[in-house]
């Protein structure tokens, strides 16, 4: 900006500067505040991964699949597939050396089993998880992409999922949908020796 005038002129030129500095100021104090996503606003449709990334109860989980690298089934494959997502709460009960170990460089291939653990090609949502463990005789038993046979079952009317190791996951907040599938989260890490 440049300012030419006389002596009397260059106040209200000032003046008028000043103006529009203020005015842009108050635009900018008008944003909008953010607000928390609702359930309704993660079933919208999108991928796998885009939603675990924008639910806070599975943030330790996300972490761990981007350092196991296995971020892209989720995000950029069709599936369908079902996570069993163990909450933050389910990795905070993990002993801080286990953890160490398992986010160890050296240890990726096991991080990786871990994650793969708690995938499943296919579409299980609650109505087909029951169904499935009703037809079974009370107990549904599946593979997950890493080759671990799980198992579903009802105690009372909550789901629970059960590792080979007899680890048992009830399922907490479940059928979030998503354009590749659904996820559930759950109340254990499976997989875990």
């Amino acid at each position: 900006m440049i300012l030419t005038s006389c002596k009397g002129d260059k106040k209200e030129t000032l003046d008028k500067a000043t103006d529009s500095v203020e005015e842009k100021i108050e635009v900018i104090d008008t944003i909008p505040k953010t607000r928390t996503l609702t359930v309704d606003d993660r079933n919208e449709a999108s991928a796998l991964l885009t939603n675990l990334m924008l639910t806070i109860e599975a943030k330790n989980f996300v972490s761990l699949m981007v350092s196991a690298g296995l971020t892209n089934r989720l995000f950029l494959e069709k599936g369908p597939f079902t996570v069993f997502t163990p909450s933050y709460i389910a990795f905070e009960k993990i002993p801080k050396e286990k953890m160490k170990v398992l986010l160890d460089f050296k240890n990726k291939k096991d991080l990786k089993t871990l994650i793969n653990s708690h995938i499943i090609k296919g579409n299980f949502d609650t109505a087909t998880l029951k169904n499935s463990i009703d037809e079974n005789g009370g107990t549904f038993t599946f593979k997950a992409i890493s080759g671990a046979t799980l198992s579903a079952s009802l105690n009372g009317d909550k789901i629970v999922i059960k590792d080979k190791n007899g680890i048992a996951a009830q399922l907490e907040e479940s059928d979030v949908i998503c354009s590749n599938g659904v996820f559930h989260l759950m109340s254990a890490v499976l997989g875990l020796d």
